[in-house]
């Protein structure tokens, strides 16, 4: 019993100077940053636009039809001298293919909606593989229409705080630079500086 009693006072001992620690440790704070230092690092937003069709596409021939099958649409499609095309409402897009004679296969294009950042239509080649008699699939993956809207925060090296925009799809922003100063919000305006 007295060799555990000497263990806990050994402890004892121990946690009475890391206690007196405590009151400096909750004094103490980081140094202080400069407001425009807070911002430094990358900021950005991007968004999807579409195109909303898009994964796996089947076809299916039937008795004197053809359907195709894709992100919840079910659409007749047009057959004629070994050629398919398939429209989807809406002007979502459309498949434009070639049966082989084989049969096998069949290899074609997704022509997706115009996109909305340069307004222009793609083409993606696709393949459609037979899974059994009748029935073909193959992956749609068409060119994402995407907006992207990044700020860049640079500390320089004479301390003060720069900035750039840059909007990739476009490829805007790489050349214009701009200082960045804290602006105070408790006066009546607010001034930003380019530089």
């Amino acid at each position: 019993m007295g060799d555990s009693h000497n263990g806990t006072a050994g402890v004892r001992r121990g946690v009475w100077p890391l206690l007196g620690l405590v009151p400096w440790l909750a004094g103490a704070s980081p140094a202080p940053v400069e407001p425009a230092e807070q911002l430094v690092g990358v900021w950005g937003s991007e968004r999807v636009l579409g195109p909303q069709i898009r994964g796996e596409l089947t076809l299916v021939r039937g008795e004197g039809t053809w359907r195709a099958r894709i992100a919840g649409f079910d659409v007749p499609a047009r057959v004629g001298g070994g050629k398919i095309a398939v429209v989807f409402p809406g002007g979502q897009g459309e498949f434009q293919g070639s049966l082989e004679e084989n049969g096998r296969r069949i290899t074609g294009h997704w022509i997706q909606p115009r996109v909305l950042m340069s307004g222009m239509k793609f083409a993606t080649p696709v393949e459609l593989h037979a899974l059994q008699a009748d029935v073909w699939r193959g992956e749609v993956a068409p060119l994402e229409d995407r907006f992207s809207l990044y700020l860049a925060v640079q500390k320089q090296p004479d301390g003060s705080v720069s900035a750039f925009i840059r909007h990739p799809e476009r490829n805007f922003g790489n050349r214009m630079l701009f200082r960045a100063a804290p602006t105070s919000t408790s006066g009546p305006s607010q001034r930003k500086t380019a530089g």
